[in-house]
């Protein structure tokens, strides 16, 4: 075999098994380092509070709860008459899911103002207490009251704890938000399905 053979052959095998490594490593970034580490030697296994036990070990993923998702409304009004389409949305980490779809629900109102918005909802004896920024108080016709208040029971209904609801500003009690006297609560509307 002459000299030039030889380094041709060698040449032929390091650029094989430069291919075989870089196929190895594609396959690797595409397949193997998506996957999460074991919590065992994760970063979040090694971050805990002082006295505290390391979590157990997940061999699966935790299950989708009831609390990671949302139904959101988007309301259609004609002659008074109220009706919704609803969606299942993802709730975003951290969220109160009322408080998320309520504000999903208002944003979808032209005659809402844009900075109204659902502060927090607090719920005692199953009456919802919804409190809003008082951008919310801003004299509705009778229409786009209804729209408002159908919308805000529809959308807690979701919610089998709560029967009623109430309204306040900045935490001051809302009497009307138009022409509604929401002086006492107001029972949630579950009769009133929403389409999928």
């Amino acid at each position: 075999m002459s000299k030039a053979t030889k380094v041709t052959s060698k040449l032929i095998m390091a650029l094989l098994l430069s291919g075989v490594g870089l196929a190895s490593m594609t396959a690797y970034s595409r397949y193997a380092a998506n996957e999460p580490l074991p919590k065992a030697i994760s970063k979040e296994a090694t971050e805990q509070a002082p006295g505290e036990k390391p979590p157990a070990e997940q061999t699966q993923p935790p299950k989708e709860t009831a609390s990671t998702s949302v139904t959101v409304l988007t309301p259609h009004s004609k002659d008074l008459q109220v009706t919704f389409d609803s969606a299942t949305v993802k709730l975003p980490e951290g969220e109160n899911p009322m408080v998320f779809a309520l504000n999903h629900y208002l944003r979808l109102i032209s005659s809402v103002p844009a900075d109204a918005k659902v502060l927090g909802v607090s719920v005692d004896g199953g009456v919802a207490t919804v409190n809003f920024t008082s951008a919310i108080d801003a004299g509705y016709g009778s229409a786009d009251e209804k729209v408002i208040l159908d919308g805000i029971s529809a959308t807690l209904a979701q919610f089998p704890d709560i029967k009623s609801v109430k309204f306040s500003a900045e935490g001051k009690p809302l009497t009307t938000l138009g022409h509604a006297d929401l002086t006492d609560p107001t029972p949630i509307i579950r009769n009133k399905k929403p389409t999928p």
